[in-house]
This record gives C-alpha cells, sequence and structure tokens, in this order.
C-alpha cells in the first residue's frame, strides 16, 4: 500500500511516497504526514514527521523531540496519491514510514533502506565474504525455502538447529514488520542484521528474535 521511490536511498535526498489501495476497498485520504520511525532494540519509534510537498507547501521533515509539538497541514490527500518528501539526515541503516488511510483507518508501512553517499554501502542477501566478530553488517534475508541455512558468509556455510527455524515451517508472525513488502506472502524477503558473537557462531538479528547457526559441512539444498 505504502512505497518509496528511490529506495535504498540517501539521507537528506529527495525521494517519492505513493500510497496506493492494495489492501483496501472504498475511497480513502491520507494526511499530509506520515511518521519515520526506527527499531531502539525493543519497538519501533516515531523519530521525525515526514510532511508531503504538496499544494505550494514544500516537502520538510520535522523532527520529534519529546515535550515538544509538531504541527503539519490539516488537510487530507486522496488515494492513491505520489508526493515529494525529503529524507531524513539520518545515519545508514534499515527505518521504515508508517502511514494511516483515513476514515478507516487503515495502517500500512514500507521499508526504507537509508545508505550513506560517501560509502554507498547497502544491505544485502550476500554479506562480505570475511566477517569480524561483533561488527553487525546488514541482511536481506528470503524466506522461501525457510531459514535452516545460510550460505556462503564468512567463507562458510551455517546451519541453525532451532525450530522453526530448522525447517521449512512458518516464522514468526512479528517478522512482517521488518518485511520489504509487508504484504508478501509466497516469497517475503526480511530485514535482519547478521553477525560473528563468536568466531563459530552467526546470530541473525530480526526485531527482539536472534537465531543462532553453526557452521555445517552439509550440502544445502536447492531452493526451488
Amino acid at each position: 500500500m505504502v512505497s518509496v521511490v528511490p529506495n535504498p536511498v540517501i539521507a537528506g535526498s529527495q525521494a517519492i511516497l505513493s500510497v496506493a489501495p492494495a489492501a483496501f476497498s472504498g475511497d480513502g485520504m491520507v494526511g499530509a504526514g506520515a511518521q519515520w520511525q526506527c527499531w531502539n532494540g525493543t519497538d519501533w519509534v516515531d523519530t521525525y514527521q515526514i510532511v508531503r510537498g504538496f499544494g505550494g507547501y514544500g516537502a520538510v521533515t520535522l523532527q520529534v523531540r519529546p515535550g515538544v509539538t509538531t504541527t503539519v497541514p490539516a488537510i487530507g490527500l486522496p488515494i492513491p496519491n505520489s508526493y515529494p518528501i525529503i529524507i531524513p539526515d539520518v545515519e545508514p541503516g534499515m527505518y521504515r514510514i508508517l502511514d494511516m488511510v483515513e476514515p478507516a483507518k487503515v495502517i500500512g508501512f514500507v521499508m526504507v533502506q537509508v545508505v550513506d553517499t560517501a560509502s554507498g554501502r547497502l544491505f544485502q542477501s550476500t554479506p562480505l565474504a570475511t566477517l569480524e566478530v561483533g561488527v553487525p553488517h546488514g541482511y536481506l534475508f528470503p524466506l522461501h525455502c525457510g531459514m535452516r541455512y545460510i550460505s556462503n558468509v564468512d567463507g562458510r556455510n551455517w546451519e541453525t538447529p532451532d525450530p522453526p527455524y530448522d525447517g521449512v515451517g512458518p516464522v514468526p508472525e512479528t517478522f512482517r514488520d521488518f518485511y520489504t513488502d509487508p504484504n508478501e506472502r509466497i516469497s517475503p524477503v526480511v530485514v535482519g542484521m547478521l553477525e560473528l558473537s563468536e568466531p563459530d557462531v552467526l546470530e541473525f538479528k530480526v526485531g527482539k528474535v536472534t537465531v543462532r547457526y553453526t557452521p555445517t559441512t552439509a550440502e544445502i539444498p536447492g531452493c526451488a
């Protein structure tokens, strides 16, 4: 329902925020503002108000500060729509924009990958060939064939014995908050962090969930 182009995007640059009624039927509208959120280790929290540029108003970002009230133009923008926004000047990482369609109060969000203009580093499905203990890397994990194996990371293949991740069974519903496309049901991709916590222990972290992997010499089956 919500999308951003381009994505990945450079901090401080302009992007286009679009809202389409993919999971919504009937007339609806969104406000001028949307919520920019970051993960604080426990929950998604609002850190900026993203104000769309429309009708002579320029796009702006307003930092959310404790005890300070931010105001945006009180206007409804019919959907589907697309408007320019300014990406906050934040550190590289994974964030999300949350928006609400009124009057049905249908909530949608999009994961936004912010990259450093200097390094251009991206989240990826194959991280660096050599990892350092204690240094996390962003990782896009396709879930179509489960989470039992991670291949070719730090020059090794990895396997988890922990249910439900050791098979092709369902993953926690809370993972949906970290899908690159929250509406994808068949081949979702979840955004997380990979980190060597010990020389022979690889951890994949999604929100409050940590899945631990150890090296394996087993042949990793193909994924159709």
